[in-house]
């Protein structure tokens, strides 16, 4: 680190791991900015295993295994398409999407129509997958409690960060 400006090189396989090591260092005390140079080396794969590896993905996730995603992979590149009913259930499609080795990148054009009501326990699964998906919150006994449409997160994080990051 120098000055406050912490330069990340080396090689990762997928995107979310490099999208991971700049948001953890971003945590550390004295850090002002990240130059992330890491190169992304993912393995070599045709489109249609990708397809069905982002498939797969989606529905090995507990978050997201009811998401009804169009999905197309090209040059590497995962495409999302349909509607979701929340700006959560869409991000929670884009890191599961970055954590595909051989995905370099995620086009989501989900397009979110909100619902009236949405079930409580709908409202946790989504909050429960951000707090897995954030590295702010990775070693941390979060656990989020919905009742009448009202989000309550309950555990023991090691520092005000993650705290402040989860009441967002």
């Amino acid at each position: 680190m120098s000055e406050g400006v912490v330069t990340l090189s080396g090689r990762i396989q997928n995107l979310r791991g490099r999208q991971r090591a700049t948001e953890a260092k971003k945590l550390l005390r004295g850090v002002r900015s990240v130059i992330n140079q890491m190169v992304l080396l993912p393995p070599q794969r045709k489109n249609d295993l990708l397809t069905l590896d982002v498939e797969q993905a989606l529905t090995q996730n507990s978050a997201t295994e009811s998401y009804q995603i169009i999905v197309s992979v090209k040059d590497s590149i995962a495409h999302l398409g349909g509607t979701m009913d929340s700006h959560a259930e869409r991000r929670l499609a884009d890191l599961v999407n970055a954590g595909v080795a051989g995905i370099v990148e995620v086009d989501n054009r989900i397009e979110v129509e909100p619902k009236q009501y949405r079930p409580d326990e709908e409202l946790a699964a989504d909050i429960r997958g951000l707090i897995a998906a954030s590295p702010r919150l990775e070693d941390t006994s979060v656990d989020a409690a919905v009742s009448e449409s009202n989000a309550v997160l309950n555990g023991v994080v090691g520092h005000s960060a993650p705290k402040s990051s989860s009441s967002r």
